[in-house]
């Protein structure tokens, strides 16, 4: 496995300026990669024997990533927006080469002493090399011989997100907000038609009402609703998600810098599957959700640990999911130019309709464990040395079929460099 890590190095970041009374700036960026992957398609552990000959998935790969970023610091207005490309391009591999894209806003917008208006949004059009049991037809998800081993037999993902926030301060004590959350997933074939992948749209309302109990204490409740539909191949909405919760709220400040937040409460969650020439299956489920976090901060380190539960998409195979994940981060700085970040998750995904339209092996259980750790060591104000490393470990569970389970290496070294940002 460590073979397939190539360490190396190489990039430029580029940024602009000038001299304005305005504190909008323009950051122009460019990152060189050297790394590897232990296992590019995400193939399932075989016994040697069934392995699949001559398709060796340990790759090394050489990365450019330019990026760009506009921000807005000053009131009331303020925002950030930022654009990033990535040229991926596997040594003796020509036809896995391609462009991921990244894009994200942030803003707030002070519109009155008592109201708060947020808005953001982000883009990810990227390859999925990865080609994984249930993305394919069979009888058998996880037989070799009907895995689609092609190296051009691959699909693009695009996920868009748009949100909407407005908080309105009644009196010192006490406050409302309203979030609006928009999510839409394609999966785009590109030479491979077999993969039979399931777009998802979804809506998301909720009205959170906030009091303060103490100057370290808040309380609160609230109202959600998500509405969220199924596309299959054809085009049609396939099955429909129409998603309940009532939430229960509390934040604590434990000491300046120590901080709890955590929601919970139960949810309902009604299904319709469709199919052509059979009436609509509709099932109902009660079940619960939580959001937890704790954020903890030192002098020259930061801990942030959450748990989330909520209701999904099933990973691109319709119908609903329960989600439970855990996430653990950890920032610290050693010394002056030094910086690491260890982050580790588990995430969990049980379906609940175990017979959605438009997949023929969907997904019952999955387990996906990651741990990555970075290193930074910036050279100068402006360039940078960047080391990266992580493990996955993915195990999938079939309704009738055995235990599937993939485990993948990667990393890679960078060297980036950020030019003098353009005020103006």
């Amino acid at each position: 496995m460590l073979r397939a890590l190539s360490c190396a190095t190489i990039g430029i970041c580029l940024m602009l300026t000038a001299a304005s009374t305005y504190a909008r700036e323009a950051e122009l960026a460019l990152e060189g990669r050297f790394g590897g992957d232990s296992n590019v398609f995400r193939q399932p552990e075989y016994p040697k024997s069934s392995s699949p000959s001559g398709r060796g998935s340990e790759k090394g790969y050489w990365e450019f990533v330019p990026s760009v970023k506009i921000r807005e610091r000053k009131a009331p207005l303020s925002y950030e927006a930022s654009y990033q490309a990535a040229r991926q391009e596997f040594f003796g591999k020509s036809s896995l080469t391609g462009w991921n894209h990244y894009g994200r806003l942030q803003s707030t917008w002070l519109a009155t002493q008592a109201d708060t208006v947020r808005v953001g949004g982000g883009f990810v059009d990227e390859r999925r090399l990865q080609l994984t049991p249930g993305e394919v037809s069979g009888e058998n998800p996880g037989d070799p011989d009907l895995i689609v081993t092609q190296e051009n037999g691959r699909q693009r993902i695009r996920r868009s997100r748009a949100d909407f926030s407005y908080t309105r301060s009644l009196d010192p004590r006490r406050s409302i907000t309203v979030d609006y959350d928009f999510v839409d997933l394609d999966f785009v074939p590109n030479s491979n038609p077999s993969l039979n992948a399931v777009d998802t749209r979804a809506h998301t309302l909720q009205l959170q009402p906030l009091f303060v109990l103490h100057p370290n204490t808040s309380v609160g409740f609230g109202l959600g609703g998500r509405y969220r539909e199924n596309f299959g191949n054809n085009g049609r909405a396939d099955s429909e998600v129409l998603t309940g919760d009532l939430m229960f709220t509390v934040e604590h400040q434990f000491a300046p810098n120590t901080k709890l937040s955590a929601s919970a409460g139960p949810s309902i969650i009604n299904t319709k599957v469709k199919a052509s020439g059979f009436p609509t299956d509709e099932t109902n489920d009660v079940s619960w959700f939580a959001a937890v976090s704790l954020r903890q901060e030192w002098r020259r380190s930061s801990l942030d640990l959450s748990y989330n539960r909520f209701e999904s998409a099933s990973g691109g195979s319709g119908g609903a999911s329960i989600v439970d994940q855990i996430l653990a981060v950890v920032n610290h700085r050693p010394g002056e130019h030094w910086n690491l970040d260890l982050i580790a998750s588990w995430n969990h995904r049980s379906q609940l309709v175990k017979d959605t339209i438009g997949t023929a092996f969907p997904d019952e259980d999955t387990t996906i464990a990651r741990v990555s750790g970075t290193v930074r060591y910036n050279l100068t104000e402006r360039a940078s040395v960047i080391g990266t490393t992580q493990y996955i470990y993915q195990e999938s569970e079939f309704e009738g079929a055995r235990k599937t389970r993939f485990q993948v290496f990667t990393g890679f070294v960078a060297f980036r460099y950020t030019f003098e940002p353009l005020q103006f």
